[in-house]
């Protein structure tokens, strides 16, 4: 247990100072030669970032399929890439997913310390929520990019002014299919195994059921769950105060 806060600790100084995650990625790139993602900076449209296994991947393939002009920073899971967001002006989409699901993902898929694993959902929204007091992000849920996916775009294109192009509702279904299609082909290509893989899959959903029960006993448990809730409000509360998406997108 004191390894994996000693490790908290230093990974979390690392991914919320932006001039520190800079240099730790220009040594991945420059050093060990892996650069998959490209952090926040000249010539990004667009910051999408969340905890793992929240949506991250559809959403960054969901939006590109619907306009392959923008160019997307993700998949850092670090409060630095969104603080390097608003230091260039760029607009942040933040993605949250209930931590019992986003967590016991994590966990399950790479074999995860489970105290780590939830004091980095802990630290993370709650970096969130503190930013979001001051400078404007844009927080959509991982059940309504899922479930109300149309209304989800209408609420990042009034944020970002960036349009996303589909004929109708069924044209937008029939391209969240092929979304999906295309993340499972680049799973089997790349050797994924069923755990493994950023889509449910039966034995991963066996596993994280195990997993759940033990989160559940976390003593850090009320506090996630709590900064999930004060979230969920504030999505809400945006929610509320915005006109309903059209059935027909202004970009397409």
């Amino acid at each position: 247990m004191h390894i994996d806060l000693l490790l908290y600790n230093v990974r979390f100084f690392i991914k919320r100072s932006p001039i520190i995650y800079l240099l730790k990625e220009q040594f991945c790139q420059n050093i060990l030669g892996r650069q998959k993602h490209k952090l926040c900076g000249k010539g990004v449209d667009l910051c999408v970032e969340g905890y793992p296994s929240s949506g991250n991947s559809f959403a960054k393939n969901l939006l590109k399929e619907l306009n392959s002009h923008i160019t997307i920073s993700s998949h850092f899971h670090s409060i630095a890439n969104i603080k390097l967001a608003i230091k260039y002006g760029i607009p942040a989409i933040i993605l949250i997913r209930s931590p019992e699901e986003a967590i016991s993902s994590v966990i399950v898929r790479n074999n995860y310390p489970e105290l780590l694993a939830v004091l980095e959902y802990r630290e993370f929204y709650q970096q969130v929520l503190d930013i979001s007091r001051t400078h404007k992000l844009t927080i959509i849920s991982f059940d309504d990019l899922s479930n109300q996916t149309a209304q989800s775009l209408h609420t990042i294109s009034e944020a970002t002014r960036i349009q996303f192009s589909y004929g109708n509702l069924e044209e937008l279904e029939n391209i969240k299919r092929h979304t999906l299609e295309n993340m499972r082909e680049w799973f089997r290509i790349h050797g994924r195994s069923e755990i493994n893989t950023g889509l449910p899959t039966t034995q991963k959903e066996n596993l994280k059921r195990i997993v759940k029960e033990r989160l559940q006993k976390s003593p850090y448990w009320d506090t996630v769950t709590c900064i999930y809730e004060q979230i969920l409000v504030r999505i809400e509360t945006h929610r509320d105060h915005q006109p309903l998406a059209p059935n027909f997108n202004q970009g397409g």
